[in-house]
């Protein structure tokens, strides 16, 4: 739950709120700085239950809004700021934060070349804890502050920087073959405990699952169906080539609210084998509807939660050695063995669960020594019952490795891809032979998508042990070449094909592929229309206007023609009131006689105003 912050600042305006707020720099604020940690519901019921229990209810409603896992993140991020407040002398603290508040952090953070210490994070976790504090706010009904958003950026990316003279991260180690083989020799004779956590071990590493998906969030008491794996979620079914199991995963990290997520386990011929794992723990319930992962004691059903299935994983692998391991290694561990093992990535992303190039997170490359060492390892696990190890799209063994058995060994019997088992005598003898030999007369083969079915042990819990191989001299019934043919064409027969593919999911795999880019391709017809309408309607719009304009310039046009006529006529009249004068009659020099010849039509008056010195 998120960290408890509704004691910081959510109860201003309250009479704890000012008491709060009176209290800081006492030995009492520090106090009640030094309870934040508590988680948030358990504080609130403490404080706040008696006199707002509704409002408790609501504020428990909006947390629920949010995953369990990413409640926990912001949780950290609340408490990395009040470790920052603390060592900055501010024992309370009041929402929303100011701009220096969020600068400060940052800095404070972030790993700078100015400071240095062990409180410093990575810049993705800087920039992580900050959408913690934008979450805070958002809780409390608070305005983060956006104006930061751009300084938080320059802060990250100078923390980035930093980071990258320090060197990479070192990324999450897989889980390999020879760990798993490790915590089964070692926790398989354990207790009850023990034993639950070997099979979740298996069952996580062959199906690539998240360690959350499978433990439950408390280890005893009632459980809610709803989001956790009861062993009412587990489905049993037969396949072309063996068995497999299907895991109902409820509330999966990546699933919206409602969806259902599938884990599915395929058989494995070897003490490694994730269905028997499965087995074992529906035969540790007794048929009732459980925690599928989890063990009874005398106080009752225990579940296995995350923290202490990691704890114990880690301590026994660190007892063989190996350092480093994490939780989520088992999921890194599953998808790089299937891709050094050929499987496409198609099925791996099937089997993953992945719908984007995410998965590339997940992969680690292997060595062509690793890849050797891991195909040796399985095979020495599977040795006694001549398993072949195979893989989708595998490459067969060089034709070194098969001349190698052209001595007097009897080579693995041929893989048997019928359904119908009576005609193979490894199958007869499976059913007659001792229990103890069982294990050594039972073909089986290692693939991406398990081999062929085996008769349950529901009473003993111990896996089967490898030994050396002892070759005998075959009987004619099981020389390879014979049936060989027949096995061949039954297993390239289309229809047998067609029902496989079926059953691994390809089929129904490509269907959802292609619909979805159907789906894709009308969404963008769709708004190629609705681009096009648009378009249509935008040169309708300005075709109006340019019509429009056009008309008030003809109007202007026209206005204009009316001025310059109207400029003409003025100019006419001017012209017809201004009287013409002749310069042959005018006497530009006042007082002095000018001679001049006369004009007729002009008499001695006008010949007089017409010598007026116009500047008069």
């Amino acid at each position: 739950m998120l960290s408890a912050s509704r004691l910081l600042s959510a109860s201003r305006g309250t009479p704890a709120g000012r008491e709060h707020s009176a209290s800081r720099g006492t030995p009492a604020g520090r106090e009640h700085s030094a309870s934040r940690c508590v988680p948030a519901y358990r504080a609130l019921s403490a404080s706040r239950c008696v006199a707002a229990g509704r409002e408790l209810d609501v504020e428990r409603h909006f947390l629920t809004g949010w995953s369990p896992s990413t409640l926990q993140g912001y949780n950290c991020a609340v408490k990395k700021f009040m470790i920052f407040n603390d060592q900055r002398g501010r024992s309370a603290l009041d929402l929303p934060l100011t701009r220096e508040d969020i600068d400060t952090f940052c800095y404070w953070a972030g790993r700078s070349l100015f400071a240095t210490g062990r409180h410093q994070i990575s810049s993705g976790s800087v920039k992580k804890y900050v959408i913690g504090l934008r979450a805070w706010h958002l809780f409390h009904g608070e305005e983060f502050p956006t104006a930061v958003n751009r300084r938080v950026k320059m802060f990250i990316r100078a923390s980035a920087r930093v980071d990258a003279t320090r060197g990479p991260t070192p990324k999450k180690p897989p889980i390999l073959c020879k760990h798993q083989i490790w915590l089964v020799t070692s926790l398989f004779d354990g207790d009850e405990e023990d034993k639950a956590i070997v099979d979740l071990a298996l069952v996580a590493f062959w199906g690539m699952a998240r360690i959350g998906e499978l433990t439950y969030p408390t280890n005893s008491g009632p459980l809610n169906p709803c989001l956790i794996l009861l062993t009412s979620d587990v489905e049993l079914q037969k396949t072309a080539i063996g068995c497999k199991v299907i895991l109902t995963i409820k509330g999966a990290k990546t699933a919206a609210p409602g969806d259902l997520q599938h884990i599915e386990l395929n058989c494995q011929k070897n003490m490694l084998c994730p269905v028997e794992a499965i087995r074992r723990r529906m035969a540790n319930c007794a048929g009732r509807t459980s925690s599928l992962f989890g063990f009874n004691t005398s106080d009752g059903r225990n579940h296995l939660t995350r923290s202490a299935f990691v704890q114990r994983v880690q301590e026994v692998l660190r007892n063989g050695g190996y350092e480093g391991l994490l939780g989520h290694s088992f999921r890194v561990g599953g998808a790089s063995l299937r891709k050094a093992l050929g499987v496409s990535i198609v099925d791996i992303c099937l089997l993953g669960r992945w719908q984007s190039a995410c998965y590339q997170l997940y992969i680690r490359p292997y060595t062509a020594t690793e890849i050797s060492a891991t195909k040796n390892t399985l095979k020495q696990l599977g040795e006694a019952d001549g398993v072949e190890i195979t893989g989708q799209n595998a490459e067969d063994k060089s034709p070194e490795e098969d001349n190698s058995n052209h001595n007097n060994e009897q080579l693995p019997p041929p893989l048997n891809f019928l359904d119908n088992d009576g005609n193979q005598p490894a199958s007869q003898s499976h059913q007659s032979a001792p229990k103890d030999s069982i294990e050594k007369t039972v073909p089986s083969t290692f693939s991406a998508f398990g081999g062929q079915p085996r008769v349950s042990q529901s009473g003993s819990h111990r896996p089967r042990t490898s030994s050396s191989p002892t070759f005998v001299r075959p009987s004619a019934a099981n020389k390879p070449g014979v049936g060989i043919e027949k096995q061949l064409v039954a297993y390239m027969d289309p229809v047998s094909r067609q029902e496989r593919h079926e059953e691994n999911g390809m089929i129904q795999f490509y269907v959802n592929q292609l619909t979805d880019a159907n789906n894709t391709i009308a969404s963008l017809c769709a708004e190629v229309n609705k681009l096009l309408s648009g378009n249509q309607s935008k040169t309708n719009e300005v075709q109006e206007r340019l019509m429009e304009k056009r008309l008030e310039n003809q109007g202007l046009k026209s206005q204009i023609e009316l001025l310059k006529n109207k400029i003409e006529l003025m100019q006419m009249r001017i012209e017809m009131n201004t009287p013409k004068l002749n310069p042959l009659f005018v006497n530009t020099h006042p007082g002095t006689h000018q001679q001049s010849s006369p004009v007729p039509g002009l008499s001695t008056g006008e010949t007089f105003f017409m010598n007026v010195d116009p500047g008069l």
